[in-house]
């Protein structure tokens, strides 16, 4: 579900503090922009469609019309900021080497020595219960 009062209460906060306090309020706006990329997503790949409204749609557009306007205004440089954000999501996904066989990263030796290890659990197991 889409939360409309947390856009409109940080867009009206941000629009009290851009004034006196730029560093709060870009604070605020790009934690508006990330909420805005996790709620399209959730809109247009996650929600069921009994779950879909065409006002979260409008508030969603509005939204997104709304931070184009302030980073012409202010240049918060969204676009920048989304692709540094993929580029390191990339580049963990990258770092997270899993062997092709096995999901969990463990290699053929790895699970032998588990299930080996298995075994001997079962058997202390079974002689402390004889």
């Amino acid at each position: 579900m889409i939360d409309r009062n947390f856009y409109l209460e940080n867009l009206t906060a941000f629009d009290e503090l851009i004034g006196s306090d730029r560093t709060t309020a870009e604070k605020v706006i790009y934690k508006v922009y990330c909420i805005l990329q996790r709620d399209k997503i959730w809109l247009y790949n996650v929600a069921a469609p009994e779950e879909l409204t065409d006002e979260d749609e409008d508030l969603l557009i509005d939204v997104e019309n709304e931070l184009a306007l302030l980073d012409e205004t202010y240049n918060f440089r969204f676009q920048e900021f989304h692709e540094l954000v993929m580029e390191n999501m990339a580049n963990e996904q990258d770092s997270w080497t899993l062997d092709e066989d096995d999901e969990f990263g463990y290699d053929e030796w790895d699970l032998e020595d588990l299930d080996d290890e298995d075994d001997d659990e079962d058997d202390s197991e079974q002689k402390h219960f004889i």
